[in-house]
Parts: structure tokens; sequence; C-alpha cells
């Protein structure tokens, strides 16, 4: 059987339901051989559900139980599962894509030809998730702009950067527009102006509101507003200030009684 042979009548043919069931010429005079073709037919119908099955991590199989009947039905059930086509899954798959490397194994005789065939499989996983309609070459340099600055952000060891990421990651309705607003955003909620103060608190009209006490001021130079590591400290001192006041006390009173205890000295009388 020549390759693309094997290719349009293979396991994925059938899993895809573009092999379709031999008819006999005469449904009522069926002959051998075209009972021996359905037999063929309906044996490797099994043997692609077979591969599918087992090929599944256990975990995910109690939710797939139900279609296993076919390869197709099983096989549409696992796309809508996990062939999710979003931005934020051909994100996934072209980080991966790009991560493709020889492995520790590299001087191993077949490192090159694992090479090439992870390559290939990591182009397929990539090219499966991109939509069948509406995705043109325009389309996907603004996605290969947006997954870049991705990217960059998950890199960064600043968390306020992962925490974009991360939600930029869970937009299923990401663009590089999305991305280029919330950087935006990012960038004037953190401006500083010269003196120091926050941009926002320039603008005219402005007048902050304290947290604490709703004054108009910001909660650091709120009067009111203690922090627990200063309670704790002006506390401490407090203690350490009694605790010195009532030893000095203490000490004073026994010099007190000290004194009146003691023996007074002979007159010249009784002498």
């Amino acid at each position: 059987m020549s390759k693309p042979l094997a290719v349009q009548q293979g396991p994925l043919a059938l899993c895809q339901g573009t092999v379709t069931k031999p008819k006999p010429k005469d449904a009522s005079a069926v002959t051998d051989a075209e009972y021996h073709t359905q037999e063929e037919y309906e044996q490797r119908l099994e043997n692609a559900a077979c591969e599918l099955w087992l090929a599944m991590e256990e975990p995910l199989c109690p939710q797939f139980k139900d279609k296993r009947s076919t390869p197709k039905d099983l096989y549409d059930a696992m796309k809508t599962a996990f062939n999710i086509q979003e931005a934020g899954t051909r994100f996934a798959a072209l980080s991966d894509f790009f991560d493709v490397n020889l492995g520790d194994d590299a001087e191993a005789t077949t490192a090159l030809t694992d090479l090439l065939s992870r390559v290939d499989e990591a182009m397929t996983r990539v090219q499966s998730l991109r939509p069948s309609t509406g995705y043109d070459i325009d389309k996907m340099d603004l996605e290969l702009k947006a997954m870049v600055t991705m990217r960059a952000l998950a890199a960064s060891p600043n968390p306020q950067h992962a925490n974009m990421y991360t939600s930029l990651l869970l937009d299923k309705a990401l663009t590089y527009e999305t991305v280029k607003d919330m950087i935006a955003r990012e960038f004037a909620s953190h401006r500083m102006t010269a003196d120091g103060t926050p941009l926002a608190a320039n603008r005219a009209g402005y007048t902050p509101e304290c947290y604490n006490c709703k004054g108009p001021h910001l909660i650091r130079d709120c009067p009111k507003f203690k922090p627990d590591w200063k309670k704790e400290e002006e506390a401490a001192a407090a203690a350490s200030t009694s605790k010195r006041q009532q030893k000095k006390k203490n000490k004073g009173g026994a010099n007190v009684s000290g004194a009146s205890s003691a023996p007074s000295a002979p007159s010249e009388a009784s002498s």
C-alpha cells in the first residue's frame, strides 16, 4: 500500500470518518468477498477505536467511556474536549513547538531523527488549533506578536508581569490589541511624575481619599493610621517605660524603709 493510500485509509482516516463502509452490489445477495471486505472494515474500526482508547491516560477514560463504540465518536469527543481552537491554546502549542530540543541523549544514534519527529508532531498540534475559516497570515502575524509579548511577561521576575500573563492566557478573545491595552493600563497606573507622586494624583480635580478615615489624604499620611508593627513598637516602649518607673519606685521605697528602721545614735544625756 502506498503512503498516500495509507494516510487516506489508515487509523486517522477512520477516526475522522473519511473512510466509508463498503457496500455490496446487491444487499440481498452478498458475495463471500464482499462479506470479508465488510468484516475487515469492521475489524479496522474496532482496532482504531482500541488504539485511541489505549493511548488515552487512565484518569481521562471515564468521561469518554460512552463514546468508544466507533473511532469517529471517540475522536470527535476528544477533539471537542482537548482541541480548543483559542488563542491561549495556540500560544501553549507554539511555546511547546519552540521549546523542542535534542534532549539529554543528544549523542544517541536516533537523536536527530527523533528530533525531526518531535518537530513534526509539535507543528501538527499547532496547525490543528488554527480555525478552519477566517484565519489568514495577517491574523497569524498579530497573534505571534501577542504570544512573543506574553512569553516575555512570563519570563519576567516581576510578579505583576506574571499576573498579567495569566490574565491574558485565560482570555478566550485574546488579540494583540488586548495585550497592548493591558500593558498601557499597567504603565499608566505605575507612571510617576518628577516629584515621585502618582500621575493620577496630579490630575485636575483629583482628591485622594484615605482608606482608614476617609479624609482627603493618602493612607500613608493618615494621622489616625498606625500599622500593626508600629502599634507593637509603641506598646513595647510603653511597657519598658512602665517597668523602669516601677523599678525606680520600688527602689525608692526600699531606701525610705531602710532609713526609718536604722538605730538612732545615743544621746549625751544617757551618757
